[in-house]
């Protein structure tokens, strides 16, 4: 493995997102990542201290910003040998029925938690050749029905499904591609979905993302062999 290696990671200002942010820079990565808050991404600059991180205020849903952001993170890091499809969005709260949403909200979640992601893998896939990692952070409302979490439950089932078609399409080649479910954390989207869940009966962003730091060096570790 090369060394200054080079991560993109989504949503990296709060949350697992920040926890991985902060694994990554612990084990002398560059990082880039952004988040939609400016003083979170202001917070996470003064925090970590490190001229490693490349961190911005910027929109997934926002091509021209994401665009933006990518070419000076290529400028500045190269090319990515990771890409965290970390940041997502839940809809509106408290979580309604089907027969309740509006359309344009459930589109509004597909465009933040499948297109948006969908356009950063492209990114990657046409103007990077060198060998790269994927990961969709899922959910396990992926795979179960819970009332109220249509749109995000279906917009993760559809993500995972099109990372294990690139699993498929990429198969022998460099490109490694995979979706993690980090659990049920105590984080500011599962306290606004259900805030009735005490703190103590859910997993800490640290350890999930210290989980999926391991999967990811597990992963390429069997590539390589």
């Amino acid at each position: 493995m090369k060394e200054n290696r080079t991560a993109i990671v989504t949503g990296g200002t709060a949350g697992l997102g920040k926890a991985l942010v902060e694994i990554l820079l612990g084990k002398k990565w560059n990082v880039a990542t952004f988040g939609r808050r400016p003083d979170l991404v202001r917070a996470l600059i003064k925090e970590t201290g490190s001229d490693n991180l490349l961190a911005e205020s910027c929109d997934l849903t926002n091509q021209e910003q994401v665009s933006v952001f990518l070419e000076k993170a290529q400028q500045r890091f190269g090319s990515p040998d990771l890409l965290v499809l970390n940041a997502g969005e839940l809809g509106p709260t408290p979580l309604k029925p089907i027969r309740e949403w509006r359309l344009l909200d459930f589109r509004l979640v597909f465009e933040a938690n499948f297109f948006s992601n969908l356009g950063l893998i492209q990114h990657v896939l046409r103007t990077h050749g060198t060998a790269v990692t994927i990961v969709h952070v899922t959910s396990d409302a992926a795979a179960n029905n819970y009332p109220g979490w249509a749109a995000y439950s279906a917009s993760k089932a559809a993500m995972d499904h099109l990372i294990r078609t690139l699993q498929v399409e990429e198969k022998g080649g460099s490109v490694r591609a995979f979706s993690f479910d980090p659990g049920d954390m105590d984080t500011e989207m599962h306290r606004k979905a259900l805030p009735q869940d005490k703190p103590e009966s859910l997993k800490r962003p640290t350890q999930s993302a210290e989980e999926l730091f391991e999967e990811i060096l597990r992963r390429e570790r069997s590539y390589v062999e």
